[in-house]
């Protein structure tokens, strides 16, 4: 018993995840310092199994520089023009970025206990410094329209 002051105890991380924690941390503030990163609240349905979701890039002025490096496909889509169980979206430029999406499974049970799907994550560099990856989460419109877009693009044959 410790009368009156502060006691530091080590934190048990049995796991060892506190490390890669602190990195993503770290990360999300350097993105957020250079730039606000949001998805769109709509999916737009191209008819052929592929969707259009969008990534908004808004500069915070005067921040650093913020280079998109990487998107990587979700457990609930993936690139969708690129092979099935999708590779990632590399070619990033512009301010709201178009994302071709396609359902990366159509087992219902996969989108039922879906935890991290409608979080997108994104790679980036600020000021050249490469971070780790950040996770976007899509507003609650936005996850609506995408489980709206997998239920209509699994019925007409997604994969």
């Amino acid at each position: 018993t410790h009368a009156g002051g502060s006691v530091e105890l080590p934190a048990p991380d049995p796991l060892g995840r506190l490390g890669s924690v602190h990195q993503e941390d770290c990360a999300a503030a350097a993105v957020a310092s250079a730039a606000s990163l949001t998805v769109a609240d709509e999916v737009e349905d191209l008819g052929d199994g592929t969707g259009l979701l969008r990534l908004r890039v808004d500069p915070v002025p005067g921040g650093p520089s913020l280079t998109l490096t990487e998107i990587r496909p979700t457990t609930l889509f993936s690139r969708g023009d690129g092979p099935a169980g999708g590779s990632s979206w590399t070619e990033l430029e512009g301010r709201a970025i178009p994302l071709r999406i396609a359902p990366a499974r159509c087992d219902a049970h996969v989108v039922a206990e879906d935890k991290r799907g409608t979080f997108l994550p994104v790679s980036a560099s600020v000021d050249g410094v490469p971070q780790a990856p950040v996770p976007v989460a899509m507003s609650s419109a936005g996850r609506t329209a995408l489980f709206a877009f997998l239920a209509a693009a699994c019925d007409t044959g997604g994969r």
